[in-house]
């Protein structure tokens, strides 16, 4: 008698594959996750991004400063500079508390958009 040979997959190269897949699910949580991990990366750009934006508002400064002291005209106080920064610094924080408020509105309405799931 001829056996009749079955096509499929078996149980080990499941395991294998499951195996396989597990291993590169930790692989990539690490990455994403660590100390060093792309999250926190990307956390440190957008410090050295706003740092660079303060650097740049007082190079800003001091060349207007220099531009109007040398034709005469009022010099600017560092206290407007510092008034600058500040509501620069205060406008962020207002975007990013907005953006909060809206993330967190949206896990408590399950996305849903307007007064009663977008009814009205």
């Amino acid at each position: 008698m001829k056996l009749k040979k079955e096509k499929g997959i078996t149980l080990i190269a499941l395991v294998v594959t499951i195996v396989v897949l597990l291993i590169l699910a930790g692989v990539s949580t690490n990455i994403l996750f660590s100390d060093s991990g792309l999250i926190e990366k990307a956390q440190n750009s957008g410090l050295k991004i706003r740092a660079a934006q303060v650097e740049e508002v007082v190079a800003n400064w001091k060349q207007s400063n220099f531009i109007n002291s040398s034709i005469n005209k009022q010099k600017e106080t560092a206290d407007k500079m510092l008034e600058d920064l500040i509501m620069a610094a205060t406008n962020e924080a207002l975007r990013k508390c907005e953006e909060e408020s809206q993330a967190q509105m949206s896990k408590i309405t399950g996305g849903l958009s307007g007064l009663g799931g977008g009814l009205f």
